[in-house]
């Protein structure tokens, strides 16, 4: 019997700064892909490219949601992200 686990890939070190001045709630990166996905508040929405260290705003993409509190983040390529909600109640 063999058994193996994987873990986020959390093994990095911050060596430039990114969005100043932003409160962070997330910050997620899947294996093996180039972008990291960061959360902030307000339901701030970035993709970080770690190899180009282009950082696109995606805010505005997400602004439908705009009646609901993100509160985490997964992404699984440069154009697949995925985000939990806070569940109201009535």
């Amino acid at each position: 019997m063999c058994l193996t686990a994987y873990s986020q890939d959390i093994d990095f070190h911050i060596t430039d700064h990114f969005l100043q001045g932003k409160t962070f709630i997330k910050i997620k990166q899947d294996f093996y892909d180039p972008y990291v996905w960061a959360l902030t508040d307000h339901n701030g929405v970035y993709r970080i490219n770690v190899v180009t260290k282009a950082v696109d705003d995606l805010t505005a993409d997400f602004a439908a949601f705009g009646n609901l509190k993100f509160i985490d983040i997964a992404g699984r390529s440069k154009d697949t992200v995925f985000h939990s909600i806070q569940k109201r109640r009535c």
